[in-house]
């Protein structure tokens, strides 16, 4: 299946098994759905990924998802005895990784090409203990960091108080 450059491939609350290769050039929308591929997933040059709500189920030997850009998966899950290859220079945001399988210390079923970023919330996934780990291949499996408060923020606080007091003093 091949999503276009400039089409909007789009399902909700759909559980769908894809059984050949499936690339996307456009804009792929799954919220809330769970997919599973069999035969690997692409998001081409040009393609967006939004699916923060979703499962997505990688199932078979030697599978691969091709990112290049960045992308959002609630829930990535490697089926038992399936192995799943990142490659592409992207970054994807995933809540909850699910079928990690560790082996001295690596995670063995699990790669990623050098410049392939996956980020977790380490407060979903608690058995990584919120460290980075690199993957087979030159990957990396990172912490999620929480967006920081701007610096203006700080300082809004502190201004209200200012505005308060003076508006007080000026009641008076």
């Amino acid at each position: 299946m091949t999503n276009n450059a400039g089409a909007t491939f789009h399902l909700t609350h759909t559980k769908a098994l894809f059984n050949g290769p499936v690339f996307d050039y456009g804009t792929w929308i799954t919220d809330p759905s769970t997919l599973t591929f069999t035969k690997g997933f692409t998001v081409g040059t040009g393609g967006t990924l939004q699916a923060a709500g979703d499962t997505y189920i990688f199932q078979g030997s030697g599978l691969h998802f091709n990112l290049n850009g960045t992308g959002t998966i609630g829930t990535l899950q490697i089926a038992e005895g399936s192995t799943l290859d990142l490659t592409g220079t992207g970054s994807l945001y995933v809540s909850v990784l699910l079928g990690l399988t560790f082996s001295n210390g690596t995670v063995s079923n699990l790669k990623g090409s050098s410049g392939f970023h996956l980020y977790y919330d380490p407060s979903q996934n608690p058995l990584l203990g919120g460290n980075t780990i690199v993957l087979s291949g030159g990957g990396e499996l990172l912490p999620g960091n929480p967006v920081p408060l701007p610096g203006a923020l700080w300082l809004f606080g502190p201004g209200l108080v200012g505005l308060a007091a003076m508006r007080r003093r000026f009641k008076k």
